[in-house]
């Protein structure tokens, strides 16, 4: 079944009853409708709806979000011994990426064998916002040092035993990765990322060209500065590969050098 849009800023947001069982949605895996994961546990309806996902490149919401088993199952048999994840959300990156949670609501009783299952999202009000928003998604490196530390290292332990207890389905090579990557994620701080030197903004020369040019009345004097930016822009260009150039050859004549001093040595 396509799903249809009236105008092209339309997102679609597509949740139900599937229908469908896979192990995708019993831990953190992350499907983008893209990637193919070891999927043990799938019956047909659970390879309709990861067709569907990557024919519509909708995601399943769920499986962006570390929750244990016990809190992801949506349907109980009146036993409430049988329990099976067959109520999904599924959304479009965009809107995804601006879900900030997707769980199901164990607790509420709404005189049903099937639970509720509520997403959360908070978009960005401004264009603002969402330059902020993106920039800070680009996450910097994990400081691993900090694991040097003998309290930040038993933390870390206790979450990846924590995080293998509560994932049982998961497929082995998946769960052998996270298991030491999203514990780490939450133990760990990210370091700063360090701020190159930019010599574009610190050029006496091109700054006041750029002035110049800010200020021009006529379009030919607006030519005729732009043409002079441009030569200026090569000139510093060039000048940072030479620099570059210079560092290498240092490096690889001292590499050389040393080189040359272990094998007298050996001799």
């Amino acid at each position: 079944m396509p799903v249809k849009k009236h105008y092209k800023k339309q997102k679609s947001i597509i949740n139900g009853d599937f229908n469908a069982t896979t192990s995708l949605s019993l831990y953190q895996s992350y499907f983008d409708g893209k990637t193919i994961i070891e999927d043990p546990l799938c019956n047909y309806n659970g390879m309709r709806i990861k067709a569907f996902c990557r024919e519509t490149r909708v995601v399943m919401t769920q499986t962006y979000f570390d929750h244990p088993v016990n809190e992801r199952y949506t349907w109980f048999s009146p036993n409430s011994i049988t329990k099976k994840v067959l109520d999904y959300i599924l959304m479009e990156p965009f809107i995804n990426k601006y879900t900030i949670e997707c769980k199901v609501l164990t607790e509420m009783d709404i005189d049903s064998d099937h639970k509720m299952v509520l997403a959360i999202m908070k978009t960005p009000l401004t264009k603002q916002a969402r330059k902020q928003q993106i920039k800070a998604q680009n996450k910097t490196k994990l400081d691993l040092k900090l694991l040097d530390s003998v309290e930040t290292s038993q933390l870390y332990i206790e979450k990846v035993k924590e995080y293998l207890i509560n994932n049982t389905y998961q497929p082995k090579n998946q769960k052998i990765t996270n298991c030491l990557i999203i514990p780490a994620g939450t133990t760990l701080k990210y370091t700063p990322k360090s701020k190159k030197k930019e010599i574009w903004k610190e050029d006496y020369e091109l700054n006041t060209l750029l002035d110049q040019r800010r200020n021009s009345n006529s379009e030919h004097e607006h030519k005729d500065i732009t043409r002079k930016i441009k030569k200026r822009v090569k000139y510093i260009r060039n000048q940072i590969y030479e620099q570059e150039a210079k560092e290498i050859n240092e490096y690889a004549s001292k590499r050389d050098i040393q080189d040359f001093q272990n094998k007298k040595l050996c001799i």
